[in-house]
């Protein structure tokens, strides 16, 4: 029995400088009957279009688990960096909330003292018109008592 290897072997695809001539009823035919890795032509072409020997020289210089962190820590970085974006965007609108909200009361304080003077000025005109009124009332209680004097008189 062969023990597995751990390391990974990577065969190097050199890519093509002319594309090979297929006849397209021919790969037509055998597209339609079976898949890609039938034909050893077309998977090679195939192959050659998703790799390059560079990209290959890159992945087969580095252990798989060296790799995987590396994407595990771009990963990382990108969700840390949507955290902050997010908690940033958050943070900015709380503060719009918070000036709105304090806008808001200010205009309302506004109103309310307008109200305030308004009630003061009203309560003014009403202690002003029960004097008028009491006035009033005094002057028509001496005319009446006049009155009855002069009637007694006569």
């Amino acid at each position: 029995m062969r023990a597995a290897s751990s390391a990974t072997s990577v065969e190097e695809i050199t890519p093509l400088k002319k594309k090979p001539q297929v006849d397209k009823g021919k790969e037509k035919a055998s597209t339609r009957s079976s898949n890609v890795w039938d034909d050893a032509d077309l998977a090679q072409t195939r192959a050659q279009e998703v790799l390059f020997s560079d990209e290959l020289k890159a992945l087969s210089g580095v252990p798989p688990n060296e790799m995987v962190g590396r994407h595990v820590h771009k990963l990382v970085q990108v969700i840390w960096e949507t955290i902050l974006i997010t908690s940033e965007y958050l943070s900015q609108e709380a503060r719009v909330s918070s000036v709105e909200a304090k806008a808001k009361a200010k205009g309302l304080e506004v109103e309310l003292l307008k109200l305030r003077k308004d009630v003061i000025a009203a309560m003014d005109e009403a202690n002003i018109a029960k004097e008028k009124a009491k006035v009033l009332s005094d002057d028509l209680r001496m005319e009446r008592q006049l009155t009855l004097e002069k009637d007694e008189q006569l």
